[in-house]
């Protein structure tokens, strides 16, 4: 065998011995890139083993409840947004009705239930004793809020039951409203029905008699005994009782008007003799806030006016908080 052939024969061992060691070489690849591959799917397999445990077995995917969430809020924030229309009022029916006819009226008639006059106002007579055809042509020009009457005007009991009747019977055929019936009967100096004979009715005495009692149970009882009369002739409004502080025992204008000069005293005692008329169905108007005359400086506390007469009205001011205004709020 020539040397030639030797060589050949060599160079195609070695090319066989490279192939089988590249084929090799490309097997141990495969298996390692395999095995990669192995450890990579089990170790992915095993977190989402782990993350399945651990979450609670209810809850639910995460875009699920992500979803489920921004649709929650979607429902909260309309349900906030939508305006909640509130319940209508109650309205009480008086004062529905009280609305109504305060609605029908002209401003001449609202202006008009404002005033109180007296009988002589309304019909332009010196002296009234009867409420007839002219009182009701003159009411129905002038239909005011309240009718006082004076002595004058009270004759008896059978002629003033009469007229108020008549008078009353006159205003709700005119507004459709009861009139406002007035009377002064504070009881002591100051009494149109008592002091008269005609009526046959005891006075329950001066105010300043019962305030010196101390006792607010006799005030009660005075204005329980003056109401029940005055409800039987018909009036329904009196104008008293007289809630003046008696700050001057010289003032000849209030004098045995007022329960006394202690502010808390008249303050009880007016509340008492309100509450005795108002049992007997008539309204108490308390007077004559500030003061009775508080202005004129020639009666009451100072008797004579001089040159520092704004300083005395600035004192009357003054004593408004703590003596003559006590006995109004209650």
């Amino acid at each position: 065998m020539a040397w030639s052939d030797y060589e050949e024969k060599g160079k195609q061992m070695d090319r066989e011995e490279r192939r089988l060691k590249r084929l090799k070489e490309t097997k141990q690849s495969i298996l390692l890139i395999a095995a990669f591959l192995v450890v990579i799917f089990a170790v992915i397999a095993g977190m989402v083993f782990a993350v399945v445990k651990l979450l609670p077995h209810n809850q639910k995917p995460a875009n699920t409840q992500v979803v489920e969430t921004e649709a929650s809020e979607s429902t909260e924030s309309s349900q906030v947004t939508e305006p909640i229309e509130a319940p209508d009022p109650v309205i009480d029916p008086q004062t529905k009705q009280a609305q109504e006819f305060v609605a029908a009226m002209t401003l001449e008639q609202k202006i008009a239930q404002m005033f109180v006059i007296t009988p002589q106002a309304l019909t332009g007579y010196a002296n009234v004793t009867a409420a007839g055809d002219t009182t009701r042509e003159c009411y129905q020009k002038k239909p005011a809020g309240g009718i006082i009457y004076m002595e004058e005007n009270l004759l008896g009991s059978e002629q003033t039951s009469q007229m108020l009747t008549d008078m009353q019977a006159i205003a709700r055929e005119t507004t459709g409203l009861p009139a406002f019936l007035c009377v002064d009967e504070e009881g002591g100096s100051v009494t149109r029905i008592a002091k008269n004979v005609a009526f046959g009715v005891n006075d329950v005495g001066a105010m300043s008699d019962i305030g010196a009692s101390g006792d607010a149970a006799k005030a009660e009882q005075a204005g329980s005994v003056i109401g029940a009369y005055l409800k039987h002739l018909g009036f329904n409004v009196d104008f008293a009782p007289v809630a003046d502080v008696l700050s001057n025992s010289d003032n000849t204008v209030i004098g045995t008007r007022s329960f006394g000069s202690d502010p808390q005293l008249v303050s009880d005692m007016v509340s008492a003799e309100l509450m005795g008329l108002q049992n007997q169905g008539i309204y108490g108007v308390v007077k004559h806030f500030p003061g009775r005359r508080i202005c004129f400086l020639s009666r009451g506390r100072y008797r004579t006016a001089s040159p520092s007469s704004w300083w005395v009205i600035f004192q009357r001011l003054q004593s408004l908080g703590t003596i003559r205004r006590l006995p109004y709020p209650r």
